[in-house]
């Protein structure tokens, strides 16, 4: 499994399409550079530096996208690198603001590239430094989800010494999948790791198991997400 640092930003994704056409997307929806359906400046940003006459990292990863029309690539933005601009409810610490890649889904295999595989070919082409990094990578079973805690709490990507991470992500390398061929990321906020260790253990009631399955992991980061 690999184990990379969760950043606080908002989902941006761009690909390619056969025709040449670059997309721009958020968590849920394509965005567009267009003051009331881009999301966070992203679109609006990526299609400026695409358009520009200088070369830039930001253009030559949309050309790299345009030229691999099956991948999707995934990040975190934070903020239009300029102006300093820095999202809000994001954490405001964060050194450097723009695209944070974190994955590249080929849509034609149906799977995720593996981190090695696009840590290297998109670090050539947008640098290494937006390519989130590994904390580091474990045989599965081989140690604990408090150990890989540990060690991610002394982290500090893109952040000072002084400032903790928002938390860390848990990827099989290759993708993870359960018996419905669903592929499966795993996620933790540290904060509320800690808080779910200090709440004290109720014994589960029989016919009550959907109620404490809902109550012990719908946390308000989870449900943040489905609004």
């Amino acid at each position: 499994v690999s184990i990379q640092p969760k950043v606080d930003g908002t989902n941006a994704s761009v690909w390619g399409t056969p025709d040449g056409i670059i997309h721009y997307g958020s968590r849920s929806r394509e965005i567009l550079p267009t003051k009331d359906k881009d999301n966070g400046g992203f679109a609006s940003y990526m299609t400026k530096m695409y358009e520009s006459d200088e070369d830039n990292p930001y253009k030559r990863l949309q050309e790299w996208v345009k030229a691999h029309p099956t991948v999707i690539v995934y990040g975190e933005w934070l903020g239009v690198p300029e102006n300093g601009h820095k999202l809000l409810g994001a954490i405001k610490s964060y050194l450097e603001s723009g695209l944070f890649v974190y994955d590249v889904f080929d849509r034609m295999e149906g799977t995720y590239w593996l981190y090695d595989r696009y840590a290297d070919e998109l670090g050539d082409v947008f640098g290494k430094d937006h390519i989130i990094p590994q904390i580091d990578g474990y045989r599965a079973g081989t140690v604990t989800l408090d150990e890989i805690v540990a060690k991610g709490r002394t982290f500090h990507y893109n952040l000072p010494e002084s400032v903790m991470m928002e938390g860390i992500v848990i990827k099989g390398q290759p993708s993870f999948r359960d018996k419905y061929n669903k592929i499966h990321i795993g996620k933790v906020v540290f904060e509320e790791f800690q808080k779910a260790k200090s709440v004290k253990q109720t014994t589960k009631i029989l016919g009550e198991e959907e109620r404490s399955f809902v109550n012990e992991m719908c946390t308000p980061a989870f449900l943040s997400k489905t609004q």
